[in-house]
């Protein structure tokens, strides 16, 4: 690759970097009837395993993680919400994703720091295009998994792009998830420093509101560090919820109408239906 753009400043991608994707011919939208609120930027998890088809189609279950995905958008969209569920930079590789993004850790010397700045460019892109078609709409990131990761990045660096964000069963130490999750690499293998999640990440993040789950079961990730997270920012004074659950990785039924009522007792007091 040798176009110079401001997203490749010398022209051309490091060894195994991931180039960040056009959001526009990548994306997948849910919109609703009538007035509207605002946008959720919804994110999935992490591909393992196997590849997708682009754009991606919400489901209710595999091929990223048994959870009720599209559940959870059509209530979204019923509420007012524009759902927006969009690629990152491994969707596009050319095998299972992640095996690119071990890749691109792997051959980095910041050890993740190259695609966590190219995720925060990836969202600076995504800001772009919600502005430039929907005008000045709140924004709300949410994910699940490892898009869970992504929104947590996004609300502590982005803060002033959105208006709350929303977090379930996310990755903070990339290195510790566990290998049956992630095939067909293992992540504990090498170092990931450059993008792991510290429990004061949200810190800083006071005056957007926020909601963190996890599963006290979750065979992937674990839940200690994620409730560290939760609790850190709480003793901050971030006004954040917690949705705690005694499940593993998933998003079931119950964790829909948990972060439903969130958004309507907690979002939508900011995002009233006005266009």
């Amino acid at each position: 690759m040798s176009v110079t753009t401001h997203c490749l400043p010398n022209g051309s991608l490091g060894v195994d970097e991931l180039p960040i994707p056009n959001i526009k011919s990548n994306l997948t939208t849910m919109t609703p009837v009538g007035l509207k609120r605002g946008v959720v930027v919804l994110m999935h998890g992490m591909l393992t395993n196997t590849t997708h088809t682009i754009p991606l189609t919400l489901e209710n279950g595999l091929p990223f993680l048994p959870v009720r995905i599209l559940a959870l958008a059509n209530d979204l969209v019923s509420n007012g919400w524009v759902v927006l569920y969009p690629i990152y930079q491994e969707d596009l590789y050319v095998g299972i994703p992640s095996q690119g993004v071990y890749n691109d850790i792997n051959s980095d010397t910041g050890n993740g720091a190259r695609y966590l700045n190219n995720l925060f460019t990836w969202w600076d892109h995504m800001v772009v295009y919600i502005r430039q078609t929907y005008g000045s709409w709140p924004i709300v990131p949410m994910g699940v998994s490892w898009g869970g990761y992504r929104t947590i990045q996004v609300a502590a660096n982005r803060t002033s792009t959105i208006a709350a964000y929303a977090t379930h069963v996310p990755p903070t130490v990339l290195s510790q998830a566990s290998p049956a999750w992630t095939p067909p690499v293992n992540f504990g293998l090498i170092n990931t420093s450059g993008l792991n999640i510290a429990s004061n990440r949200l810190n800083s993040v006071t005056s957007k509101p926020g909601i963190i789950g996890w599963g006290t079961a979750d065979s992937a990730v674990g839940f200690t560090n994620i409730q560290a997270l939760y609790n850190t920012a709480l003793a901050a004074g971030c006004p954040v919820t917690s949705n705690p659950r005694t499940t593993d990785h998933i998003l079931d039924a119950t964790d829909v109408t948990t972060y439903i009522n969130w958004f309507q007792s907690t979002v939508h007091p900011l995002a009233p239906a006005v266009y």
